[in-house]
């Protein structure tokens, strides 16, 4: 049986969903922290399990019967909380003799990262010495954490898109091509047992400025600035500068049979959506 945790958010139920349409709901299970918010997955013949990242018994007790295991990563940014919880599902899968566990990971996470992105790093290297068999999913941004709605109405509005990125691309993939990797790698694609970088195609905040303005009509330009103008997120400019996202590998259109979602595909579902 295969069990999806953290099942109720974006990503875990996109995954739930890929999955049953590849094996019967009898096959699937999920461990969830409120079990009352996957009703609608209990209808539907999957096995809803109640587990908790802080509670090891709830895990290695949701984890009985388990074959293949998808960990999500916990939300927590906190390093050393994150990696507390992650021990525990760690040992609960050991306790439950799990045959396989896929982790959704980051890219790049064979090495040390900076700052929370190090606990990525540091789950891996748990995993390895864990001895269990082990998938690491090494996730990209999400294209729908940058490409929001909110940006592009402030692009929209403004007639610009703000770039502190100094030219360089960075590669992002869509929930729900990530979530079709995740299922295909759990259903048995033969790619169990080794890292997978799930990347799309890499796109520069020009090609975004590009695609807005296919998608609206209207023409969108790029404003330069400086990652300390960039507020919250000029960290993450900084990263982008440097070149570190620019990596693309075909892992991800291997294991769902196409090519993954493009920033202009993408921007022009958001923008279709935003005005039904």
């Amino acid at each position: 049986m295969i069990l999806v945790t953290a099942a109720t958010g974006q990503y875990g139920r996109l995954v739930v969903e890929a999955l049953l349409q590849k094996v019967a709901p009898k096959e699937v299970a999920v461990a969830v922290r409120h079990p009352e918010k996957a009703r609608d997955l209990r209808e539907h013949g999957v096995s809803v399990r109640q587990a908790d990242y802080d509670d090891l018994s709830s895990l290695h007790a949701a984890f009985d019967g388990i074959t293949d295991l998808l960990f999500i990563s916990s939300p927590e940014f906190e390093i050393p909380t994150r990696m507390a919880q992650h021990e525990r599902v760690i040992e609960g899968a050991k306790r439950a003799r799990v045959r396989h566990v896929a982790y959704t990971s980051f890219l790049g996470a064979q090495n040390e990262q900076p700052g929370g992105f190090n606990a990525h790093y540091l789950t891996e290297r748990a995993l390895e010495k864990s001895g269990l068999t082990c998938t690491f999913l090494r996730h990209p941004f999400y294209t729908e954490a940058l490409v929001n709605p909110g940006l592009l109405k402030d692009a929209m509005t403004s007639g610009r898109v703000k770039d502190a990125s100094g030219g360089k691309a960075i590669n992002t993939a869509s929930r729900a091509d990530l979530a079709a990797a995740a299922a295909a790698v759990l259903a048995g694609s033969g790619e169990k047992g080794k890292p997978l970088e799930l990347t799309g195609t890499p796109w520069t905040f020009s090609q975004l400025a590009e695609a807005i303005g296919r998608a609206t009509g209207q023409t969108i330009s790029v404003e330069t600035i400086s990652s300390k103008e960039a507020g919250p997120f000029g960290w993450l400019f900084d990263l982008i500068a440097a070149g570190l996202y620019e990596r693309e590998t075909p892992d991800l259109a291997r294991l769902i049979g196409r090519q993954p979602m493009s920033i202009d595909d993408f921007v022009a579902t958001v923008v279709r959506t935003s005005r039904s």
